[in-house]
């Protein structure tokens, strides 16, 4: 077991006690409705974490925690490719899951079908709200309820190869980074200069459309307060996509970045030919640089950049711990989205501080946890923490669009529109209104 995983029983707070004199009655007769107790005889039930397979052989130590804690066992659904529509596909199904993780939208929707509960009525977040980003909170607020627990961070960046730029300086706007792309391949440096993230796996497509029309000064993609979608019309999203269509043709990107998926993504950039590639902070920085025997060719020699353009910014958001409905009933199944979500029983960010922002370099969603001086230590190793909290500040999250059902349907439709801009086979101006017709449908 990690030597940071600190494994005690004697702050840990009950179910009654995290919730209160109304949850408890609530608690007390769901209770009795299912058939189970607190705690005492005979062996909890196994609890289940479905997730992405990213990270999953790090968390086996977390989860003897949770079992000695709580008593429960947890088995973990690791699921390796098209995560979210598996994971529908299987609670559709009524597979019995206790815990889920997602992305941005998906616990509104989900929420909305049934599959899942708000945290915030099984749980006393007092503490965990105060701790969380604003934005963070704001963005999974629901009728004034908390619906899950921050996950793994998702701020979309832009890195380079140090090692390939060479006496290069990182291009400060796009049209230097266009230039800078030209001369490489021109030079026959790198044969494809720049990795985008343009694929539809988890319409990645889509949010670094958003975030690099952010660089260019977009305003909101959906107006806050109506939800109607502008982005059809504004010139710093019809520039970012005119702009990607010019890399597309004048060949300075990879030709299968349009079908392989992140994780393919990313191994075409660690074969250490191209300049710059996009990804989350997370999943490129200490994936790349930590692990000297798998990306031996690029360990050590990929660094964050300010985002290109005339503002910096780029687009954050997060993956979610969600609680299904028969976690809901599942003996531990509320402590277990705690668990992995924020505190453990001796209230403590255990997994957000050690898991997630130590093993994994993963953005935790608490404030405090930054502060940890492991966690700066960890960051340190692989990055540049000042710069990491420079371009975060210049991050902004899609807004409260995220909340409504319809809008993982149209992260898939405008990913496929995009796409089809960038090939040419409709204009970009097409492109996006055929997006923006398919959102206001929806509203």
């Amino acid at each position: 077991m990690d030597a940071g995983v600190h494994i005690g029983l004697s702050r840990g707070l009950s179910r009654r006690a995290l919730l209160g004199a109304g949850g408890a009655a609530f608690l007390a007769g769901a209770l009795s409705a299912c058939g189970r107790g607190s705690g005492g005889g005979g062996s909890a039930a196994t609890l289940t974490y479905n997730t992405p397979s990213f990270g999953v052989e790090q968390v086996t130590p977390y989860l003897e925690t949770f079992k000695q804690q709580y008593g429960s066992a947890v088995t973990v659904s690791a699921v390796p490719k098209d995560y979210h529509p598996t994971t529908e596909t299987r609670l559709r199904g009524g597979t019995n899951y206790t815990v889920v993780t997602c992305d941005d939208g998906y616990p509104q929707k989900w929420l909305k079908e049934g599959w899942l509960v708000n945290v915030e009525d099984q749980m006393d977040l007092s503490k965990v709200k105060n701790d969380m980003y604003p934005s963070l909170l704001q963005s999974v607020t629901v009728d004034n309820k908390v619906i899950a627990l921050p996950g793994n961070g998702l701020t979309k960046v832009m890195v380079y190869n140090e090692a390939v730029l060479g006496d290069l300086d990182p291009a400060d706007d796009w049209e230097a980074f266009f230039t800078q792309l030209s001369s490489l391949k021109s030079k026959g440096g790198s044969q494809y200069p720049f990795v985008p993230m343009w694929t539809k796996a988890y319409s990645l497509i889509t949010y670094f459309a958003i975030g690099d029309s952010y660089s260019r000064g977009a305003k909101d993609w959906f107006d806050p307060d109506t939800l109607a979608p502008v982005y059809h019309e504004d010139p710093a999203v019809i520039e970012t996509v005119e702009f990607w269509r010019r890399l597309w043709e004048a060949e300075l990107v990879p030709p299968d970045v349009l079908t392989a998926d992140h994780n393919a993504t990313l191994e075409i950039f660690a074969a250490g030919n191209a300049a710059y590639f996009q990804h989350n902070v997370s999943q490129v920085l200490p994936v790349l640089n930590l692990d000297t025997t798998k990306y031996a060719k690029v360990a050590g020699k990929i660094k964050l950049m300010m985002y290109p353009g005339t503002t910096h910014e780029c687009l954050t958001g997060s993956n979610w711990v969600c609680l299904t409905k028969s976690g809901a009933e599942a003996e531990n199944g509320p402590e277990l989205a705690r668990f992995l979500g924020s505190l453990d029983k001796e209230e403590q960010y255990l997994v957000p501080t050690r898991y997630r922002a130590i093993d994994l370099g993963i953005e935790p969603g608490f404030a405090p946890v930054f502060d940890d001086a492991d966690v700066v230590a960890k960051w340190g190793s692989f990055s540049d923490p000042t710069l990491v909290a420079e371009q975060k500040a210049k991050s902004r999250l899609i807004g409260p669009v995220v909340q409504q059902a319809w809008f993982t349907e149209w992260l898939d439709r405008t990913a496929s529109e995009l796409q089809n801009a960038v090939l040419g086979k409709v204009s970009v101006q097409q492109a996006l209104t055929a997006s923006a017709s398919f959102a206001q449908g929806r509203r």
